[in-house]
């Protein structure tokens, strides 16, 4: 399977680049696409927020996933950082992966504390996109550990759990996909 990779609006290269690279390693089949725009009716003017059921709805697409920067959610959930449609597509938003959704600012202006915040943004970006991705392939909600973390396809239900897992599915989720 070819995993089209398909930006949103603007989105940052240096975090999709990072995306990229990890799908490689792993030598996952992908290419990445043009951008596309936004659903105009996934925006939900009172939450203030995009409906990511709406937007797969939208474009309607099978082994694509959407990148976005914008706020997610979909049905009873305040929010989503993404969702993954079995036998369809994916979208992951980087909004409340970033570090300064949560208030933490860098202690200081360095460069160094630049790239750290980068790192924790784009680590939580690529688990949350191997989750979504395998959703949509199929893979149902895990308990399992990989070497003492929570496999990719663990639930998370705030951030504190995203950071706490890892960006690999266990070799339970990894033998139902290959």
């Amino acid at each position: 399977m070819e995993l089209d990779i398909i930006p949103i609006g603007k989105f940052d290269k240096k975090i999709l680049d990072a995306l990229i690279k990890y799908l490689k390693a792993r030598k996952h089949a992908m290419r990445v696409l043009k951008h596309a725009e936004m659903p105009e009716k996934a925006f939900n003017k009172f939450r203030k927020q995009y409906d990511a059921e709406i937007i797969l709805e939208k474009f309607d697409r099978k082994h694509a996933l959407f990148v976005t920067d914008k706020d997610l959610h979909m049905g009873g959930f305040n929010f989503v950082y993404g969702l993954g449609d079995p036998d369809g597509s994916a979208i992951v938003s980087t909004r409340r992966l970033r570090p300064e959704w949560y208030g933490e600012t860098p202690k200081n202006r360095s460069k160094a504390a630049e790239v750290q915040f980068r790192k924790k943004l784009t680590d939580r970006f690529i688990k949350e996109c191997m989750h979504e991705i395998g959703h949509m392939m199929g893979l149902k909600h895990c308990k399992n550990k990989i070497r003492g973390k929570p496999c990719a396809m663990t639930f998370s239900s705030n951030i504190h759990e995203v950071d706490a897992k890892s960006k690999e599915l266990c070799k339970k989720c990894e033998k139902m996909l290959f």
